[in-house]
């Protein structure tokens, strides 16, 4: 029984804290329309990092959430790219409660637009 006791007491044998979950800025919306012929993968350019938000297909719309792990940066653009081509928007800033949208086709990076 005291075996059973000793053993009962280790503290080694707690779980690990669960990781942080990782939330979205649900208040800013990230609009990405493709009129290319091409499917693109779109990411979120801060500062030197990237975040990838998603691929939208080939004449087609997608919006995105703006992820929270961005931490202060305010100047942003948007890149898509596939295998053969990389296109990135100007550069833009956000506030809370913007639509942000993005629209480029095979020509160039189109116009970030605020509403």
């Amino acid at each position: 029984m005291s075996i059973t006791a000793l053993s009962a007491c280790r503290g080694d044998d707690r779980p690990a804290a669960p990781a942080p979950p990782k939330f979205v800025v649900a208040d800013v919306i990230l609009s990405v329309s493709n009129m290319s012929a091409r499917k693109m993968h779109v990411s979120l350019r801060a500062g030197q990092g990237a975040h990838r938000l998603g691929t939208v297909p080939a004449h087609a719309a997608r919006s995105f959430s703006l992820p929270s792990d961005l931490g202060p940066v305010r100047d942003l653009a948007f890149q898509a790219s596939d295998r053969s081509r990389s296109i990135r928007s100007s550069s833009f800033q956000f506030t809370p409660g913007q639509r942000i949208l993005w629209t480029f086709d095979d020509k160039g990076s189109g116009a970030v637009v605020s509403r």
